[in-house]
Parts: C-alpha cells; structure tokens; sequence
C-alpha cells in the first residue's frame, strides 16, 4: 500500500492527499505534526525518507518519492486513470506555470505563517517582499481565466492553497473575483471534502 508521510494541515501533504482521492488510490497517511510541534520521532521519521527533511514523501515500495508536485505527477501515471485531472489550459506550459504561482505563493505564506509564530517582523525585509509575492501571485493567478474550466492540478492545488491561507490567516483573497469562482466551482469536490484541514488542527 502506498504511504504518505506528512501532517494533516500542511497544503502540500493535502494536495497529494487530495491527488490519491481523486484517483481511487488506496494509502496509509503517516502523520506527523506540524513543523512548530515535531518530535525526536516525527524529525527521524521525515529525515529517514527524505534527505531534505521535508513533507510530503510518497513511500511506494521500496521507493521514496520527494516533492509534492512529482508526487502528485508519479501518481497520476501510475493510476493510468486518464479521466482524472482534465487540464484546463491549451498548453502544458500553461498549467505548469499556474502551479508555479500557486506553489510560489504557498512557500511565502509558509515562511510568513512560521515566522510569525517566532514573533517575526512581518512587515520588514524579506518578510514585506513575501506579502507582495503572494499578491503578485494572487493577481497573475486571477487574470488567468483559462484557470477554472476543468478541475485538473492547478484547480485542485489552488483549493488547497486558498482554504491554507484563510486558515492560517496569511492572505484575504475574497477580492479576487476569479479565483473567488473557481474556488466555489470546485470546494465540495468529494476528494477536496475527505482530505479538508480539520477545524481543530
């Protein structure tokens, strides 16, 4: 059986997550806790599969698979399911560069989320340029309206991101009339239902 290492609230553990849902693949989630809560055993557990000490790994096998977005790219082709994922954009590269964005966006609200926990100052240096990335991000995203159309990875990822970022309190995007629609079309989704934040994590 396929195991997914990673914690229940981290958007990119959710995305693969939310990846083996929607293919009917059946995994074992290892759960660790949050970055700000690791333990000795959560810190060995991580560091055992991946060498960069990051969540999410794709245990398959023998076989550790790092990075969220291959993970979620190894599945899809493992699955051999070619009704999952329909892309919404008319090239590859368009798509490729919507994840982009929404993974850009995800590891400054990340840095700005954990930082903030430290009582960083959240409005000097690298920390300021933070905010304008997921803005900038956040816009591009927005005045892409071939984004929406189906529900493939970047409609899915874009779920994860936004319903991350209210949670955490990083970013309001409710002014972002696109992205407020695709978000709409897509939340009740029952793969994005069954792998959703818990309320109390």
């Amino acid at each position: 059986m396929l195991k997914v290492v990673g914690s229940l609230t981290s958007p990119f553990v959710r995305t693969v997550r939310t990846t083996c849902e929607e293919l009917d693949l059946e995994y074992k989630l290892v759960q660790t806790s949050f970055f700000a809560k690791m333990d000795a055993q959560d810190e060995s557990i991580i560091q055992k599969h991946n060498p960069v000490m990051r969540v999410p790994v794709l245990v398959d096998d023998d076989q550790d698979i790092l990075d969220s977005r291959i993970i979620c790219r190894y599945l899809i082709e493992k699955s051999a399911n070619t009704n999952a994922f329909k892309s919404s954009f008319e090239k590859t590269i368009q798509e490729e560069n919507a994840i982009s964005m929404i993974y850009g966006a995800i590891d400054a609200g990340l840095l700005r989320f954990i930082l903030s926990l430290e009582n960083a100052d959240m409005n000097s240096g690298y920390l300021a340029r933070s905010y304008k990335r997921i803005e900038s991000c956040l816009e591009a995203l927005n005045a892409e309206k071939q984004l929406g159309y189906n529900f493939g990875l970047a409609e899915m990822m874009l779920v994860c991101a936004l319903e991350w970022f209210e949670k955490r309190g990083v970013i309001n995007w409710s002014d972002y009339d696109h992205l407020t629609t695709v978000y709409d079309r897509w939340k009740d989704r029952p793969s994005l239902v069954a792998t959703r934040i818990p309320e109390t994590a």
